[in-house]
Order: C-alpha cells, then structure tokens, then sequence
C-alpha cells in the first residue's frame, strides 16, 4: 500500500477513519485513537500507531475494504501552512532531528554538485549561495540554517518530493471524500463535533504542545538555528515572516492556501499541539 493511504487509522468499532497530517495535532489524536481502540497510554504514539493500527499493518485486501468502506466517518485536520511551517522548522531544525538532518545533507550534495555543474560549465549554471562549503559536514550548517534559507530550499524542490513534516497538506489525504475537515485553529471545538458525531465520550488529549513566546524582535527569519534554541520556547510564527517570505510560502503552499480557504492571518490556535 502507497502513501498516504498507508498511513490512515481506521476502527470499524468506533466506525471512523482518520487521515493524519504531521504538524496538525496528529499526536494528540493518535494518544486518543490508542485510548479508545486499545485502551493504552504509550508515550511512543507514532511508533505504535505505525506497528499496531494504520492500515499498512493489514493485509492489502483488508484494507482496500476499508477505504472503500462508505459507513466509515472519515475525518482530518488541517493547519494555517504558514504557521505550520514554522512549527516543522522550529520542531525538528533548531534540535537537529532525523528529518532536518536529512534535508540539510540532501541540500549539501545538492550545492556540491551545482557548484561542480558550475565549474565544469565555466560558469553558465550558477553555483548555489552556499551556507557552508560541501565539504563541511552538516553540523556547523544545522547550527546555522536559517528559516529564510529553509523557505529558499523548499522553493527549488517539488512539493511531492517534501518530508511528510512539511509537505503540502492536500497531498496527504489522497482522493478520499471527507466527512468531516476540522481546522487547528478551531481543534477543541471541531475535535467535539467528532465525539459527538461517534457517541464517545472522551476528550482530546493536549500532547506535544509547543512553547511560544515573544522576543524583541520584529523578525527572527534570519536567526541562525543555534540562537533561536537559546530561547527555549519559539516566537509566535508571525515572527519568522516578512512580506516577501509571506509571498513566497503562499506561492509554495498555494494548492493548501486556496483548497482550505487560508491567508497569512488566520490562525488563532486553540492548541499549539504538533
């Protein structure tokens, strides 16, 4: 079974399948899943959500049944692209995390090899601006990778191609039709409605919350990772824009920003869960 469809929930007991989306409280509905479905508390959520109940752990005609399954509630959430960004920037660059630590070793070879196109072509293919030598290793450039230079990179790549982290959210909920699309910025509410729609009696959990708070500053888009972790907890996203990178995320994202009616404003989170 392909992604993303190898990665839904279903539970034909509590009769739903759900369409998760990293950064968009997927955490704290994954805790509420193993609650109801097995009855556990286990602080490696993902871990057990990926060996114990998305649908990859089935065999492949069960869960084509289930996809197919039209008495199933089948639910997702989404989040603001722009503050989602920034939450997959600050949760897995500024700690150095496998899937930064991937991207900035994929961006490495990528500028070594532009800047060997560069030479070879005397020129006529122009050589990245590099953050750091290719021959570096990517310590140094986990410390100093910047949000600006983030949004640079993401802006030369195909969405397709992105970490489930910050890939474009539309890609993860394949062509199945929705029941029910809640939004972060109005998760304990809308996370009611879906209790309610499935007669259980159980609230959200609030898991993986992130810090935020203001620094003096108009704009921290240029902080080098290793100054924003000096922080402790992260500014609110609107901190790490300005206009152009406002334009440019919006430009990347634009499928996301038109198919679930957002603009740069429109989030006021309920919840800062990832």
């Amino acid at each position: 079974m392909r992604w993303p469809e190898r990665s839904f929930i279903a539970s034909e007991r509590h009769g739903f399948l759900y369409m998760p989306i990293e950064k968009v409280a997927c955490s704290s509905i994954k805790h509420w899943i193993i609650k109801i479905v097995a009855g556990e508390e286990t602080p490696e959520v993902h871990d057990y959500a990926r060996e114990n109940l998305e649908l990859q752990t089935l065999p492949v005609h069960e869960s084509e049944r289930l996809l197919r399954d039209p008495s199933l509630f089948r639910f997702a959430f989404v989040r603001n692209p722009w503050d989602r960004l920034v939450s997959a920037f600050t949760n897995k660059f500024i700690p150095n995390k496998s899937p930064a630590q991937r991207f900035l070793s994929e961006m490495t070879w990528r500028r070594h090899w532009r800047s060997v196109l560069s030479w070879v072509t005397a020129g006529l293919v122009a050589a990245p601006d590099e953050v750091n030598p290719p021959w570096i290793s990517t310590q140094p450039i986990a410390e100093q990778f910047t949000f600006r230079q983030f949004v640079g990179e993401l802006e030369q790549l195909s969405p397709e191609t992105f970490d489930q982290h910050w890939r474009p959210q539309y890609l993860s909920l394949g062509d199945q039709k929705l029941d029910f699309l809640g939004k972060f910025e109005s998760l304990s509410e809308d996370f009611a409605q879906i209790c309610r729609r499935l007669k259980i009696d159980y609230a959200l959990p609030h898991k993986n919350q992130t810090p935020r708070r203001a620094v003096e500053s108009t704009c921290v888009a240029d902080w080098p990772a290793a100054r924003l972790a000096q922080l402790g907890s992260y500014p609110d996203y609107r901190q790490f824009y300005t206009d152009d990178l406002i334009q440019r995320v919006g430009k990347v994202f634009q499928e996301d920003v038109t198919r679930f009616a957002y603009d740069f404003h429109s989030s006021e989170a309920s919840l800062h869960a990832a």
